[in-house]
Order: structure tokens, then sequence, then C-alpha cells
């Protein structure tokens, strides 16, 4: 199965491993499942380090508007933590990254899933404590 979804209720989190191939249908159908689960608003660790070829540069594109599309009607998304090794997964992170609109401080990018998992905390804890506007 190329996308392995694994929420964890507790820790407000989602760990989503992709393996090849990932079709644009497959990742879009995460992320609506994602929406429709009740978990907009959780982390997710997107595991990449399975996958050698990255998306197309229209396919990221389209997937970053479509997660847009979606934050116009449910607000914006939890942090994003992309985990990835190889060097052109790592550019193709980078990629989705730009096209996530604006410098965008919920979507960052790892090469280590530990220090994916201690910025997702770390995030967590800080929107915790932000005051009530």
């Amino acid at each position: 199965m190329p996308i392995a979804y694994v929420p964890d209720i507790a820790r407000r989190r989602i760990r989503i491993t992709l393996s090849e191939p990932v079709t644009l249908t497959e990742m879009t159908a995460s992320v609506d499942r994602q929406c429709a689960d009740g978990m907009w608003t959780f982390g997710v660790l997107l595991d990449l380090r399975l996958v050698r070829k990255p998306p197309s540069v229209a396919n990221a594109q389209a997937f970053a508007a479509h997660i847009r599309a979606i934050a116009e009607r449910h607000g914006p998304r939890g942090a994003v933590a992309m985990v990835a090794q190889d060097p052109v997964m790592l550019a193709g992170a980078q990629v989705y990254k730009h096209f996530s609109g604006k410098p965008d401080p919920h979507v960052e990018v790892f090469t280590s899933a530990n220090d994916a998992e201690e910025w997702l905390d770390g995030f967590d804890k800080r929107n915790r404590e932000k005051p009530a506007s």
C-alpha cells in the first residue's frame, strides 16, 4: 500500500508513510480523510523516506492548491513535518513547502523522524501557550 495513515488521537498527530508508487489522487485522498476524520488541525509527520521520485512540479502545485482550498473552508491545517533522506526527495519536499504558500511556519522539512517529532511537539507546545486573541 503506497500510503499508511496512522492517527494518534492522544498526541493529536497523524503519521503518514508513503511508498512508491504514490499518485496525486492518493495524496489528496489522504488529506480529504484527515479532514473527514475531524483531524484537520492535527500535526502530520509525513514520512517520505521510502520514496525516491518526487512529484512533478504540476502535481506539487495541484496538491498545495487542494490543501489551500480545504483550509479556506476549515481553517489552517495543523503543522506538517516532512521527513526525507534522498537528496531528490528533500528538494521535492522543499518545492512543496514553497507551493504551500507564503513562508509557512506550519511546514518544515527534516532528514530525521526524531527531529520532525521534536519539532511537532514544540510547535504544539508553542501554540498551546499562545494567549487567546
